[in-house]
């Protein structure tokens, strides 16, 4: 208990004079490149704050236009978890929404660099604040 207070008293110091302080940092495991054409990939994310519904999501970068975002959902881990582990093939279609609520259609997946977001979802192609946002690079290519 005396470990736990001297801890928060550091803490409370330390933001007091704008330090930033982060106890546990997201660590995601994921290879840098995959293939299109129905490859596999295994994503590992840790450090997550404690929510249920993390998923793993494909995002085109960079989006086609300023509001628009073409997504896949992957996968969804139903239980409340700080970690979380997902075997996943590239989808060949990306799904492409304008603001998070109207739907554009779908685009192929072509060779170039994504985003694997891991995150808890809120809506097609947003995320809740409800849980850790974390995301990596990955090429693909054919």
């Amino acid at each position: 208990m005396q470990k736990l207070r001297v801890i928060s008293i550091l803490t409370l110091c330390l933001t007091s004079f704008g330090v930033t302080v982060a106890l546990a940092a997201v660590t995601i495991h994921a290879p840098k490149s995959a293939r299109i054409a129905g490859g596999t990939i295994h994503v590992s994310a840790r450090g997550l704050r404690r929510a249920t519904g993390y998923s793993l999501t494909l995002a085109a970068n960079p989006a086609p236009t300023r509001l628009t975002v073409c997504v896949a959902r992957l996968a969804t881990h139903k239980k409340r978890a700080t970690t979380v582990s997902f075997n996943v093939r590239i989808p060949k279609r990306l799904h492409c929404y304008e603001n998070d609520s109207v739907s554009l259609g779908s685009t192929a997946t072509k060779p170039g660099t994504y985003h694997l977001i891991v995150a808890v979802p809120d809506g097609p192609s947003g995320f809740a604040g409800t849980g850790s946002f974390a995301r990596v690079a990955i090429k693909l290519t054919r």
